[in-house]
């Protein structure tokens, strides 16, 4: 009988510890799983990473691209705008200046001050009678060099 009892034992034994190793065997497998798993996330994290440096590359690119057509597209009506502000502008600021020239004359006109043309006049004629006195002033020389010869 002791011979039972102890080949009980055995089997008894024997039967804990099976699942202890079954425990162990599983808690391994869960261990190399989570491992497997995490180096499967690793793998395919960097590949996301990178798919979205990529893209965002991309993005950026076109973005910079449109970004330069539509500062084109904005640049040109900017300057058609200011290149018809400009004109208007010249426009007001010709007819203004005209206005307040035209004031300025009467005025000048009503206080006595020559105009330009009246000065311009004036000089032309100054030109001439300073002809004239030298025309005179030659012709007397001449008329007392002449006497002096003669006597």
């Amino acid at each position: 009988m002791s011979k039972k009892i102890t080949t009980k034992k055995v089997t008894t034994s024997r039967t804990k510890k099976a699942p202890a190793k079954r425990s162990i065997s599983s808690a391994q497998d869960l261990w190399m799983a989570s491992l497997g798993a995490v180096s499967l996330v690793r793998k395919q994290g960097n590949a996301i990473v990178e798919n979205l440096v990529n893209e965002t590359k991309s993005l950026q690119d076109r973005a910079q691209q449109l970004a330069n057509n539509v500062s084109g597209d904005v640049r040109k009506q900017v300057e058609e705008v200011v290149g018809k502000v400009k004109t208007a502008a010249n426009d007001n600021f010709s007819f203004i200046e005209e206005r307040v020239g035209n004031g300025v004359s009467r005025v000048l006109d009503r206080m006595g001050v020559p105009s330009k043309e009246d000065i311009v006049e004036l000089s032309k004629r100054v030109a001439e009678l300073s002809r004239q006195v030298k025309a005179l002033q030659n012709g007397r020389k001449s008329t007392v060099l002449g006497t002096a010869k003669a006597a």
